[in-house]
């Protein structure tokens, strides 16, 4: 997943972390049949097909199966038809690593917010919104799923419902503050969704850098910070 380069700018972000540089390998952006891959720049997202290989989602698929039999999620099952974590230590790890992939994709210089792992469950609805500010730039990885077929991601673009098809180590990146967004009843047995969030360096939102918090990997934040 991860091959080793050499320091820039950009991955320095996080200048709470310390250690060797890394980046995630991009794969060429590829559509599937019948569906607009985006351009980042003229509608607002841009799909990018299997960011990831393969070792390495089965690691993370059977990470976030092992929280889920330990009862580490917030449980937002009854409500809503799934579970979420916020600053997972592996998915804050994969929010630094992704940025230079990011900053690729999108062109601008960015700073890291949070991450986000959820895991959505049979009947599982998420409901049309837009993110909120320290959402401005986001990825939406797919990590696994037991379905027999894709479950669609929808959004607006140009005033169009879009409808994206992720599959395992496929990342939707969009402007999510922008986008409304939105996924109809699943009806598999297990989805694995991961987000990673970032705010323009050279943008209004900047201070949004960590989500308020000291640092990344840290779950909470400090009192009187911002929701």
């Amino acid at each position: 997943m991860f091959e080793k380069t050499e320091p820039s700018t950009a991955r320095e972000s996080a200048d709470s972390i310390h250690g060797w540089p890394t980046q995630i390998t991009l794969a060429p952006l590829e559509s599937s049949r019948g569906e607009n891959p985006g351009s980042f720049e003229r509608d607002g997202y841009v799909v990018a097909r299997q960011v990831f290989d393969r070792a390495s989602l089965n690691i993370c698929r059977t990470y976030v199966l092992m929280l889920r039999a330990k009862n580490s999620f917030r449980q937002e099952k009854e409500k809503f038809g799934f579970n979420d974590c916020y600053a997972d230590t592996l998915m804050e790890s994969i929010l630094i690593h992704l940025q230079p992939t990011m900053e690729q994709i999108t062109g601008l210089s960015l700073l890291p917010t949070y991450s986000f792992l959820r895991i959505y469950e049979t009947g599982a609805v998420l409901t049309r919104h837009r993110d909120r500010h320290a959402c401005e730039i986001s990825s939406s990885l797919t990590i696994g799923f037991e379905a027999s077929e894709p479950w669609a991601l929808w959004l607006v673009s140009h005033q169009q419902s879009r409808s994206i098809t992720l599959r395992e180590g496929d990342m939707l990146v969009y402007k999510g503050r922008e986008l409304p967004h939105w996924r109809e009843r699943f009806d598999g047995t297990y989805w694995i969704q991961a987000f990673f969030h970032y705010v323009d360096a050279n943008g209004p939102l900047a201070s949004y850098k960590f989500d308020g918090r000291p640092g990344l990997g840290l779950l909470h934040k400090p009192a009187g910070s911002r929701p």
